[in-house]
C-alpha cells in the first residue's frame, strides 16, 4: 500500500495533535505522570520522523527503481569474490583445485541466490529511499542516466556505498557462509 504526501502530511499532523492532546491535558498535568507524559510523546515524535524519512511510497519507488537499473544485479559477483578470499575457499583449491573450487562455489551461490537477491534489493532500496525523494527515485526508475538527477547519484555515490556496506554487508557475510559451508560439506563426501 502506498501514500501520497498528503495523506502523510495528515497522519503527520494528526499524530502531533494526538501526542499534544495525550501529553497536555490537566488529568495528565500531575507531576508523577510527567514521565509518562514524555515517553508518549517521544514515541509519538520517533513514529513521526521515522515516517518523514522513509515513506511507503518512497521504499515503493525506489524498489522499483533498484529493480529497473538493475543495482543488485552484483550480488553474485560480490558473494564470489567475498567467498574467493576466505579460508573454505582455499582449503577447496587444495582439495578440488583452482577450476573446480570456482565451480563448486559458484554452483552453491548461484543456488542460494533466490534466498538472499530480494533482501539485498530491498537493503538497496532503502539506502536510495534515504537520499532521493519519490520525484527522483521515479526519474531515475523511467530515464536512467538520462535522468536530471542522474548527477546527484554520482555525487553521493561515496555516501549511498558506505550506506549499502553497512546494511547490507552482514546479509553478504551469511549468503556467502552458508554457501561455503554447503561447498566444503559436499567436497568432504566426494
Amino acid at each position: 500500500m502506498t501514500h501520497d504526501s498528503s495523506e502523510l502530511a495528515i497522519s503527520r499532523s494528526t499524530l502531533c495533535s494526538l501526542a499534544i492532546d495525550v501529553c497536555m491535558p490537566t488529568v495528565m498535568s500531575h507531576p508523577s505522570l510527567r514521565p509518562v507524559r514524555r515517553r508518549i510523546f517521544a514515541l509519538v515524535l520517533g513514529f513521526v520522523t521515522a515516517h518523514a524519512f522513509a515513506t511507503p511510497a518512497s521504499q515503493d519507488v525506489a524498489l522499483e527503481f533498484v529493480k529497473a537499473q538493475r543495482l543488485g544485479d552484483n550480488l553474485s559477483a560480490l558473494a564470489l569474490t567475498t567467498a574467493s578470499r576466505t579460508q573454505t575457499y582455499s582449503m577447496l583449491v587444495s582439495k578440488l583445485g583452482a577450476d573446480q573450487a570456482r565451480v563448486v562455489t559458484i554452483r552453491e551461490l548461484d543456488a542460494l541466490l533466490p534466498n538472499y537477491q530480494s533482501v539485498w534489493n530491498l537493503n538497496l532500496a532503502s539506502v536510495y529511499a534515504k537520499h532521493f525523494s519519490v520525484e527522483e527515485l521515479r526519474s531515475l526508475a523511467a530515464e536512467g542516466r538520462r535522468s536530471k538527477f542522474a548527477n546527484k547519484v554520482v555525487e553521493r555515490q561515496s555516501q549511498i556505498g558506505n550506506d549499502v556496506r553497512s546494511l547490507s554487508q552482514p546479509l553478504l557475510i551469511k549468503y556467502v557462509t552458508e554457501a561455503m559451508k554447503i561447498a566444503f560439506e559436499k567436497s568432504t563426501k566426494q
